[in-house]
């Protein structure tokens, strides 16, 4: 999925390499049937405005930008779900 953003004010857009949504942890019952669960998992891209690899943007990415691009993200799941986008 590749979807429209910014980056510190400059456009460009977001390609979703993977994404696992991970699994909630297991924490009641018996001890051997508890589970940790798994993180989850959002690897990206980002490309220019002509949809080029723009490594010169990595720069600008900080944990709440990736928090930001993975919002971002959920929204277009959602919209292509209900076939807004």
């Amino acid at each position: 999925m590749i979807f429209p953003t910014r980056l510190n004010g400059i456009p460009c857009k977001c390609n979703v390499l993977t994404y696992n949504p991970g699994t909630p942890a297991q924490t009641s019952g018996p001890p051997e049937m508890c589970d940790p669960g798994d993180p989850e998992e959002f690897e990206f891209e980002i490309l220019d405005c002509r949809g080029r690899r723009a490594a010169w943007l990595d720069c600008y990415l900080s944990p709440a930008v990736e928090q930001q691009l993975l919002e971002e993200a959920h929204v277009m799941r959602q919209a292509e779900a209900y076939e807004y986008a």
